[in-house]
């Protein structure tokens, strides 16, 4: 691709950019990727366009307000961590943990700045949101009544939770938009026709070996909250929990795959364990977190893959032994190339040349 089309995909990307942070910051997310990868492949001057573009975007329809500018930041680091990562190659854990705590931080704190710089709780701001937008949602026709009162109860009622499952939002929106912009960068290298770094296969995904002391200072971060009597000890509780459990979950998940894939299991089996983990969700979180702590304390899979490898060694030793003890010698198989079209390996040319003379 010569300079002119990839300066014309880099302006592209930077109209859109202004263009969609308007109206929709989600929808970002494929141009944050986009220009990740334009700086890796291209040169770093390629980020700048796209990012000015989102911050000119934001500014003209928010302004730099205590809710739109966390947003910004946090997509700009994202659009700096994604680039890192594909410069540096570094592993894609690492890319996932990092994308979703600044994520996290961004959505969180978009919704709470403004409350905390006020001097009031961080959820009141959100709580206002939440009202406003309830009420618009209601329909005209059961705007009063008794239906309107039990739709504004409910209302009132997820009000109430929001102090408790705000940061567990942002955690799971954070850790979702993480994974999605991995998965994106790697999909502009598949448009592209260029060769990203290479990814593990799920079922070989693990965690860091520091993750057993790190899920232990989050469970005592939940501790610690309970015994202090923090206002908001059932947040702290409720996001360091999800943290911990989805990030174990996870690894759980992949050590199912792992069986399914050695046991040469139908794909059958696979899509009916997933249904049920989905079914079942957030309840089996749990289930999977145990396994996947249990997993990265024994290492099962390293321990099931040497298990094999000794069993295929002692058949190929026992095979061997068979053939000797059958026929007084070991028989050394050819290369493919080496063999005929039958299968039988090729006469060499002093074979060849033998067959005439011998008959003479």
């Amino acid at each position: 691709m010569n300079k002119n089309h990839k300066t014309l995909i880099c302006f592209g990307a930077a109209v859109l950019c202004l263009a969609v942070s308007m109206f929709s910051r989600l929808l970002l997310t494929p141009l944050i990727a986009l220009a990740a990868y334009m700086a890796v492949e291209w040169g770093l001057v390629y980020l700048f366009p796209p990012l000015v573009g989102l911050t000119v975007g934001i500014f003209a329809a928010f302004g730099f307000d205590s809710s739109s500018l966390p947003i910004l930041v946090s997509f700009i680091l994202a659009a700096v961590m994604l680039t890192v990562y594909g410069k540096k190659r570094l592993p894609h854990r690492y890319c996932v943990l990092g994308l979703a705590v600044i994520l996290c931080l961004g959505s969180y704190l978009s919704l709470t700045l403004g409350s905390m710089l006020a001097g009031e709780p961080p959820h009141t701001e959100a709580a206002k949101i939440w009202e406003s937008v309830w009420d618009s949602a209601i329909p005209a026709s059961l705007s009063s009544g008794s239906a309107a009162e039990e739709i504004s109860d409910i209302g009132a009622s997820v009000a109430l939770m929001l102090p408790d499952l705000l940061m567990l939002a942002s955690v799971m929106l954070g850790e979702a938009l993480a994974l999605g912009l991995v998965l994106l960068y790697r999909l502009c290298h598949k448009v592209f026709k260029t060769v990203p770094a290479p990814m593990a296969r799920f079922s070989a995904w693990r965690l860091p070996s520091g993750s057993i002391v790190g899920g232990l200072i989050l469970l005592s971060a939940i501790g610690l909250a309970f015994l202090l009597k923090l206002d908001g000890a059932k947040a702290v509780a409720f996001a360091l929990g999800f943290i911990t459990a989805s990030l174990f979950s996870v690894q759980g998940l992949a050590y199912f795959f792992f069986v399914f894939e050695m046991s040469k299991a139908p794909s059958s089996v696979r899509t009916v364990f997933c249904v049920f983990c989905a079914l079942t969700f957030p309840y089996c979180m749990l289930f999977l977190a145990a396994i996947g702590v249990r997993e990265q304390i024994q290492k099962r899979r390293r321990a099931v893959r040497l298990y094999l490898e000794s069993i295929k060694n002692m058949s190929e030793f026992e095979k061997r032994s068979d053939e000797l003890a059958k026929y007084g010698y070991i028989r050394e198989d050819k290369p493919v190339s080496e063999q005929n079209g039958r299968g039988e390996a090729k006469p060499s040319e002093g074979d060849n040349d033998k067959g005439p003379q011998a008959d003479k």
